[in-house]
């Protein structure tokens, strides 16, 4: 058997070998890596940044099944707009105020 031969049998056996799955298609190991700023808008809010351990695959806060939106509807509820009118909003006025608090 020749060399070449011998090589494409090894290479079609660790095919056969690899899993045909992610091994994070079940769960990531999510770990904090970092962070940005609100995507809603909260000024100075920061969104946390996760990474997995296993695979590398990083959660920029915009995969609704993610560790990013979970945090943000921890903290805003779940339209993720809980801080408008808030100490985090820089336009506190954006729905209008009432008329006695217009100067």
């Amino acid at each position: 058997m020749s060399t070449l031969c011998l090589d494409a049998l090894i290479r079609a056996a660790q095919l056969d070998a690899m899993p045909a799955i992610s091994p994070c298609a079940d769960h990531h190991h999510w770990t904090t890596d970092g962070g940005r700023s609100c995507q809603m808008g909260a000024d100075g809010c920061s969104q946390t940044v996760y990474r997995c351990t296993v695979c590398g695959v990083i959660d920029y806060g915009d995969d609704d099944d993610g560790p990013g939106v979970t945090d943000c509807k921890a903290a805003c509820g779940d339209s993720m707009m809980g801080w408008r009118n808030g100490p985090l909003d820089p336009n506190p006025d954006w729905l209008g105020e009432p008329e006695e608090l217009k100067p």
